[in-house]
């Protein structure tokens, strides 16, 4: 009989947590490291009409003024 399963379950889902824990980590320090770009650009009077995250469609964003 031929199996098709090599890896346990547990095995499975105790990997797909870690890397989601991995990108949730990676995407928060991304998001600090912006966002020190852009708080340093406002200090030194650098007019900032955007601050994103990527290249793709936008997701959430607000207007301010």
């Amino acid at each position: 009989m031929l199996e098709l399963s090599v890896l346990p379950l547990d095995a499975i889902f105790d990997f797909s947590t870690k890397m989601l824990a991995f990108l949730a980590g990676l995407a928060a320090l991304i998001f600090v490291h912006e966002l020190g770009h852009f708080l340093a650009a406002r200090k030194f009077g650098v007019v900032v009409e955007k601050f994103a995250l990527g290249f793709g469609p936008k997701i959430v964003g607000f207007t301010k003024g």
